[in-house]
């Protein structure tokens, strides 16, 4: 099972089947696999348990219909769930290197407005790109995350082109044009799991695709390689952060009734500037909690029963310095759900948008949920 932040601020769950399941579900024989939207399952009875990317769920008499698995009334449901870990994610986010591939997509009737040196410089960085994914994901994480190109063989300088021969019909229908382009590439790299091939699959699609005959700009799927995007979304490295971010289990950043209200970090509202100013944003108090990044010099201070304090010097994330941090916490946790950290402007987080110079206290009812 597989949470979606697409459409709908609260997400959606679909399913990836492969096998006899996959070609049931609509895909071509052999290695491939579907993603399919679950209907009919009421996840608000199961929230404690659901993990994207972990629960499987078995369903007597679930069946495929139009490109969903629908689950008939009073069908018997069972989630089976990995344990999580202590952090809440299930993806490694400390001292790791993600390989990454770029996917240039073109259709019959459209092709992406940003070419494929573009998108590379876009993601990896260039003489003419200097702020980049690459870049903001290993400046936000102090070198704790690195982004490398996919070497494996057909990755073309960690990119690879997609063409699609495609009708009118199946440009108004955007998870079809997915599943063709995973198709396409699940062929070429004999694989019916891309994440054999990267870590970050980022799927750029060009202009004119509709979900339904409505607007869309990214998204991305939970504790997963891949995450799509809407032509010029590919190369604004908030909107790149953000759904990555979603890969690696984290959920939206809210304010009041609002699901992107927090404009401190990338999971809230985030820019979509491809350079400049905006473009320097990282993640929020909670979410950088959840990445574990600065886990050496971050305290969990749980309950604070009468009369208890906590003193210590406080730096923000953007002045961490492993080699200078004697004496210093970056991080705070308090009663379990609240995370304390300083947002300063400036270095990487220099584009923050509200509460700057200011301590701000955020909450984390759960993972997948608003932070």
């Amino acid at each position: 099972m597989l949470l979606s932040d697409v459409d709908r601020e609260d997400g959606t769950w679909w399913c990836k089947v492969v096998g006899a399941d996959a070609e049931a579900a609509g895909a071509l024989p052999g290695k491939h696999s579907a993603y399919v939207e679950i209907k009919g399952l009421n996840t608000s009875d199961y929230h404690l348990t659901l993990r994207s990317g972990v629960s499987m769920l078995f369903a007597e008499g679930a069946v495929f219909e139009d490109g969903a698995l629908v689950i008939p009334k009073h069908s018997e449901v069972n989630i089976s769930t990995k344990q999580q870990r202590s952090r809440g994610l299930e993806v490694d986010t400390v001292d790791v290197t993600k390989t990454a591939m770029v996917v240039k997509v073109s259709t019959t009737q459209s092709q992406t407005t940003s070419s494929a040196s573009d998108l590379r410089g876009d993601v990896f960085g260039s003489d003419d790109d200097q702020n980049n994914f690459k870049s903001h994901m290993e400046g936000c994480s102090h070198g704790r995350v690195m982004v490398e190109k996919s070497t494996v063989n057909g990755v073309d300088d960690g990119l690879v082109e997609v063409s699609l021969e495609t009708t009118e019909a199946d440009m108004a229908d955007r998870s079809k044009i997915q599943q063709l382009v995973i198709s396409d590439l699940e062929t070429r790299f004999s694989t019916d799991d891309l994440s054999d091939v990267a870590d970050l699959v980022l799927i750029c699609m060009p202009p004119g695709i509709t979900a339904g005959g409505g607007s869309w700009y990214a998204y991305a799927y939970f504790n997963s390689e891949i995450s799509v995007y809407n032509d010029d979304a590919c190369s604004s490295v908030g909107v790149q952060l953000h759904e990555v971010g979603h890969n690696f289990n984290l959920g939206h950043a809210a304010q009041t009734v609002y699901t992107y209200g927090d404009e401190s970090g990338v999971m809230g509202g985030s820019s979509s500037a491809d350079e400049g100013l905006p473009t320097f944003k990282c993640y929020n108090a909670a979410k950088s909690w959840q990445l574990g990044w600065f886990a050496e010099y971050s305290n969990d201070l749980g309950y604070l029963e009468g009369g208890q304090s906590w003193g210590g010097k406080r730096v923000g994330t953007v002045y961490y310095d492993k080699d200078n941090m004697e004496g210093k916490s970056v991080l705070l946790k308090v009663a379990n759900d609240y995370y304390i950290g300083f947002n300063y402007d400036v270095g990487f987080s220099a584009g923050t948008d509200e509460f700057i110079q200011t301590v701000m206290v955020r909450i984390d009812w759960h993972t997948e949920i608003n932070s």
